[in-house]
């Protein structure tokens, strides 16, 4: 029972036989796939964009939590486990 199975999941594309009926539903679907090839440039730019602000952004503010959150300059090797502070 378990080896088909996955012919089960293919109930889901059952519905899109109506496209061959329908020809208004044939006609939004072409205009979906052909509007990919612009979507993926989009996509593309959107990527390039979000993509140079990280790194913009890393480096801008590299090292600003390591400067603001110590409580001296020198590196901590030891912790008091009693206090949790610096020995």
């Amino acid at each position: 029972m378990d080896t088909f199975l996955f012919l089960r999941t293919l109930r889901v594309l059952k519905p899109l036989r109506s496209v061959k009926v329908l020809h208004t539903l044939k006609d939004l679907i072409n205009g979906l796939f052909l509007s990919l090839k612009g979507l993926v440039q989009v996509y593309c730019f959107l990527a390039f964009v979000l993509a140079f602000f990280a790194i913009f952004g890393v480096n801008m503010f590299a090292g600003y939590q390591y400067r603001a959150c110590r409580l001296s300059k020198d590196l901590v090797t030891e912790i008091d486990p009693d206090t949790g502070l610096q020995i």
